[in-house]
């Protein structure tokens, strides 16, 4: 009967425990999602965003309805990089409009 009680207790506390996962994943996507979204019009104020930037974030929240958070998760940081590095390549062509003399241009 002990051995019973306890298998019932470890099952309980791992299926709680993979609630409070679940809500946790939820959160962090929530934010990642933000911030991703933040990321995105940074991007799109020097017209750098890549061409599949959104559309990983559109999979992500496809991903995130289906409740895989993971997945999601990963698309959200690809997203990511692409917005700063879309961001950071547009900034810097910007400056070599600069760095060009006159009579190149």
């Amino acid at each position: 009967m002990k051995n019973l009680a306890l298998i019932l207790l470890t099952v309980l506390a791992l299926c709680t425990g993979a609630g409070y996962s679940q809500e946790a994943n939820k959160d962090t996507f929530v934010n990642e999602l933000s911030l991703t979204l933040d990321l995105i019009t940074k991007s799109e104020t020097v017209n750098g965003l890549w061409r599949d930037t959104r559309k990983l974030a559109e999979q992500a929240q496809e991903a995130a309805e289906k409740e895989n958070y993971d997945d999601a998760l990963t698309l959200l940081k690809q997203a990511q990089f692409q917005a700063k590095a879309g961001y950071r390549q547009a900034a810097s062509q910007d400056n070599l409009d600069q760095l060009v003399p006159y009579y190149l241009k």
